[in-house]
């Protein structure tokens, strides 16, 4: 199966600058500097200082890998959640989430109660929840965060049938959703609103959409 990759980065690059629009100057800043501690601290095992001219530097390295997440979103978010749970973490004894993302879990539910940052920590919930291979995390998440996505297995199940091809419908439209790219598999996500509009539609007139079934 081919995936039209280009029409998807193109919505995603929209729809992360439309959320930065809606962020106030310091709002960008803090969510930055709280990036590159992270990226400091948990890549580099390096505290930011401003003792020399190599702490300038070293500065600058890391604001840039903190701006780079967000340059593919969400995939460039989900590569640096990937990385940063492979870091070993202080206690070997911890399990779940405490084990792969320690304190960072709970920032991000701190962070979870300003709106602005909604488009964030929801990425967060979906990388846990559909990508993140540590058993029972999600189920701890999902009294705190919302998730408007499901899975194209979960999709399929609602709508009664396993032959049709949503990346064809999200990639022309019909459908809202995102298609994470996997080395073993790609990982398609279906917005829950666009399926029940599509739902409705297809009910009504059925013949007409049978050239979405594979």
């Amino acid at each position: 199966m081919k995936v039209e990759q280009s029409s998807i980065d193109q919505n995603w690059r929209k729809s992360i600058s439309e959320e930065f629009k809606k962020l106030e100057l310091d709002l960008i800043v803090y969510l930055t500097i709280f990036l590159s501690f992270k990226i400091s601290r948990g890549f580099y095992q390096r505290r930011i200082a401003f003792t020399g001219s190599s702490d300038f530097i070293f500065y600058d390295k890391v604001t840039n890998e903190a701006f780079n997440i967000f340059i593919n979103w969400p995939q460039s978010f989900y590569d640096f959640l990937n990385y940063f749970k492979k870091i070993p973490k202080n206690n070997q004894l911890l399990t779940g989430l405490k084990r792969d993302f320690g304190r960072f879990h709970f920032e991000i539910n701190k962070l979870s109660l300003i709106p602005g940052f909604r488009f964030f920590t929801e990425e967060y919930k979906n990388y846990i929840r559909y990508i993140w291979d540590g058993g029972s995390g999600p189920k701890i998440l999902d009294a705190n965060l919302n998730s408007k996505y499901i899975s194209a297995y979960q999709a399929s199940k609602l709508l009664g049938t396993k032959s049709i091809n949503f990346s064809t419908l999200i990639n022309e439209g019909t459908l809202e959703g995102r298609i994470v790219l996997r080395p073993s598999k790609n990982l398609i996500l279906i917005d829950i609103s666009s399926l029940e509009n599509y739902k409705k539609q297809r009910d009504l007139s059925p013949k007409s959409n049978r050239n979405q079934v594979e």
